[in-house]
């Protein structure tokens, strides 16, 4: 009996020890959780700031000999603001899933403002054959911030 009752206390302590070290390991999880929210936001927060002057435009059918500036001041024309080919500080397709779609066209234009105008008049519809130097291309064409692959997935969930 002696024998099994020191069992059961060293049991018990053991038992004790360990409900304490978890309790110390979840508190150390916590502000771990906290820390990597935290971090996640600002990388988010980044990760917008530098897309402030970004745009993709989806829809406007692909040609081999295309001039994708051109392209982006067409669009930039039908949703009615002026741009030049000197505020596009970089222009080009990129790869995407979905093989049977236009690649997207994501513009890096040289200010904020112009951003910001082309975006408050997207309402306008832009057609394909509006933009495409071919005048060929069926459907329309849109224009959208370029967000992060996790709020792009939020913003596209809600339409």
């Amino acid at each position: 009996m002696d024998f099994i009752s020191q069992q059961f206390d060293i049991m018990k302590k053991e038992q004790e020890a360990n409900k304490k070290r978890i309790a110390e390991l979840e508190k150390e999880m916590k502000e771990k959780d906290e820390i990597i929210f935290n971090l996640h936001a600002r990388t988010l927060e980044s990760e917008m700031y530098v897309r402030n002057r970004n745009l993709e435009i989806h829809g406007v059918a692909e040609d081999r000999d295309e001039k994708v500036e051109e392209i982006v001041c067409k669009v930039a024309a039908a949703v009615g603001v002026q741009l030049s080919s000197t505020e596009i500080e970089a222009a080009h397709r990129v790869p995407t899933k979905k093989p049977a779609v236009p690649r997207p066209i994501v513009v890096q234009l040289s200010s904020r403002k112009k951003r910001e105008e082309i975006i408050s008049k997207k309402k306008e519809e832009v057609y394909n054959k509006q933009v495409n130097h071919k005048k060929t291309g069926e459907g329309r064409v849109f224009v959208y911030e370029q967000l992060p692959q996790e709020i792009r997935v939020d913003v596209e969930s809600q339409r």
